[in-house]
């Protein structure tokens, strides 16, 4: 009976070195297979992504290199005491899906490379038309941003979208400066405008000191300088309006 108990405690105990052994070689391959998908992924990184295109040829090597590791992932889910839990703890998973799809993968990469590509182009010819509303003898008016807007509306867009997670890929010298003026426009707009109008009042501070029997005050000279699309001026009568129209009218059409 003695040995009956030993011989069973024997193999209790042998069973779970067995399985102890198993599971530890299990970890190590999960471990293996995982460190092989962070490289795997890597070197797709270096060969598509959004700075090049990646030809066919290298889709293909790439596909012929790494063949045999999705294969691995595929059979290493079902080995023996493998959980849906256990597996996931490795992150090799979506590999496999992501190596049955590659071709999709490396087309989006492709189109998006495509477009910076002719954002970049875009950005070339759009920095000059940014420079001509902000150059220091123009009134930047809101009908022209708004007219820049959308003329520039889809490529705005997109390169609002793509430029911070991607500026690394934009070519052109003044992307950041564009890419600033598009999303801080308006504030661009009413900094410009302030700067104007103080060299306008500087300029013309002779002209409007003599423009009628006494000289105009601040406010006239502000409303005379100030070239928006409309310029509401409300005061009380016999305070100057006529004055400043008049004004504003030889400044305009001297």
């Amino acid at each position: 009976m003695l040995l009956a108990i030993i011989g069973i405690a024997f193999l209790v105990i042998i069973g779970l070195v067995i399985s102890n052994t198993y599971r530890t070689r299990l970890h190590r391959t999960g471990q293996e297979l995982s460190s092989s998908v962070k490289d795997a992924m890597t070197e797709f990184h270096s060969i598509s992504n959004y700075g090049k295109h990646i030809s066919e040829e290298e889709i293909e090597g790439y596909k012929l290199k790494y063949a045999n590791l999705s294969e691995a992932i595929g059979k290493f889910r079902f080995r023996k005491f493998m959980t849906q839990q256990y597996f996931d703890s490795f992150n090799i998973g979506e590999f496999t899906v992501f190596f049955a799809t590659i071709e999709k993968h490396c087309a989006e990469s492709n189109r998006v490379y495509l477009e910076i590509q002719k954002l970049n182009e875009w950005c070339q010819k759009t920095i000059g038309e940014v420079d001509r509303l902000l150059e220091d003898d123009h009134y930047f008016s809101y009908s022209e941003s708004k007219l820049f807007i959308q003329h520039n509306g889809f490529q705005a867009r997109r390169f609002k979208e793509l430029y911070p997670t991607n500026s690394e890929h934009f070519s052109c010298p003044q992307a950041k400066r564009l890419y600033d003026f598009i999303v801080n426009i308006e504030e661009h707009r009413c900094s410009h405008n302030q700067q104007f109008e103080k060299s306008q009042l500087s300029k013309y501070e002779e002209y409007f000191d003599n423009i009628l029997e006494y000289s105009l005050d601040n406010q006239q000279r502000e409303a005379i300088v100030c070239l928006e699309d409309n310029t509401l001026v409300i005061s009380s009568a016999g305070s100057g309006k006529t004055s400043t129209i008049i004004g504003k009218a030889r400044n305009s059409y001297p």
